[in-house]
């Protein structure tokens, strides 16, 4: 794999799998960001760029197969149009029309006033 190749796939990895790269590799780990984890990590020595790899590799696989059984899992899962916790709403019933007629005020400020 080329540096360029691992560069742009410890990059489009989640911060939480580079920290998970780094323990054991660079001190005070959790205090970079992620550009600079990758960074570093491009700095090692060959033979640790290489475990680098391989252990990317394994994440990757992983995280493809986590991603397959999801998809899995939300395929054979029954789709369900409404919470089951919420009460469904009977259609038969409805509010009854009130008309115009309630719509004007049954006492006006007048009628009020002249007791």
């Amino acid at each position: 794999m080329h540096h360029d190749d691992l560069k742009h796939e410890l990059q489009s990895l989640p911060v939480k799998y580079l920290h998970h790269m780094a323990r054991g590799r660079i001190h005070r780990h959790f205090r970079l960001g992620k550009q600079r984890l990758v960074e570093i990590m491009l700095g090692f020595p060959p033979d640790q760029i290489l475990a680098l790899e391989s252990e990317l590799q394994q994440i990757l696989t992983t995280r493809q197969e986590r991603l397959a059984a999801q998809e899995a899992r939300a395929a054979a899962r029954p789709q369900i149009s409404a919470s089951p916790f919420q009460p469904q709403k009977p259609q038969g019933k409805r509010k009854p029309n009130l008309g115009p007629s309630h719509s004007q005020p049954s006492i006006t400020l007048q009628q009020i006033l002249e007791g």
